[in-house]
């Protein structure tokens, strides 16, 4: 996915040319030391770079070439507005396999892969929800004021008194706005159970391997719905939209066989967290963010 560098890591400085050359590894630079110098006439510190990258096996420069030529230019312009042309292929030219590991770093916080030749189908049901074991510093009841009540961190509060929920007790992670989605799922007349799944609750795994683990489950006369709550400054991140993919995904098969089955269909909501308010009602909510 596209994105900018964050260049701060980037702080290689230039170092004395008799130093470098004691330094060399790839016998194409010893061809430039003339003398006690070095000759950069003809060197291209973005090809080199480029050759560093092509070297990983996730990174497909067919697809990546625009997106590669551009963070490979921003850390070629970044040295150099810091210590001039040769200053820049000073560092390159020292610290190739270093740079080229940190645009790494970063481009696979942002990478993607998509399995797009699998056909997914369902294999098993589970008629139960997993036993749930969790552990608090306090109970609060769901509508008391916790933080007056507490004066510790979210996460290590029990909520107790839970009407419509599977279970009368849950537990919520640093974002309130799952609180006062809780709240007022356990009050509103078009809800008839809700859950905050177990960790190992659904087998959705993404991008590699990764698990996925839906805030909640909510369920109404018509459909079931996997909800995702998240903060306004993680809307855009690649993680997260992977995430909201798989989401959808899972729900899009789950629904082909439960109406094949005769069981209400599953639907994925992506709610930003300050749209969570203690006077909205569910079906709103469903209405305004559904995915599917």
């Amino acid at each position: 996915m596209d994105f900018d560098l964050d260049l701060s890591v980037f702080t290689h400085m230039p170092i004395k040319n008799e130093l470098l050359t004691q330094n060399l590894e790839d016998m194409s630079d010893w061809e430039r030391i003339k003398g006690d110098a070095i000759d950069f006439e003809g060197y291209h510190p973005e090809k080199v770079i480029l050759t560093e990258l092509h070297k990983k096996p996730e990174i497909d420069y067919e697809r990546c070439s625009k997106l590669l030529f551009k963070l490979i230019t921003q850390v070629c312009d970044h040295y150099e507005t810091g210590y001039g042309i040769n200053g820049m292929q000073n560092i390159v030219m020292m610290y190739r396999r270093e740079i080229a590991g940190k645009i790494y770093d970063q481009m696979m916080k942002h990478f993607y892969c998509e399995n797009g030749l699998f056909q997914e189908e369902v294999i098993d049901v589970e008629y139960s929800n997993l036993p749930q074991k969790l552990n608090c510093r306090q109970k609060v009841g769901l509508y008391d004021d916790f933080k007056e009540n507490y004066e510790g961190h979210i996460k290590s509060v029990l909520f107790t008194g839970i009407k419509k929920g599977v279970y009368p007790e849950a537990k919520f992670d640093s974002d309130e706005s799952e609180l006062t989605l809780a709240r007022l799922l356990d009050r509103d007349d078009d809800v008839l159970k809700w859950l905050r799944p177990a960790p190992n609750e659904f087998n959705i795994t993404y991008n590699r391997g990764k698990r996925y683990e839906p805030d909640f489950v909510v369920e109404t006369a018509d459909c079931c719905y996997l909800v995702e709550v998240k903060g306004e400054n993680k809307l855009t991140d690649p993680d997260v939209l992977d995430k909201k993919k798989r989401g959808i995904q899972y729900c899009d098969v789950s629904t082909r066989w439960y109406k094949a089955n005769g069981y209400k269909p599953w639907r994925y909501l992506f709610i930003p967290s300050k749209q969570v308010l203690p006077n909205s009602s569910f079906a709103q909510l469903a209405k305004r963010f559904q995915e599917q």
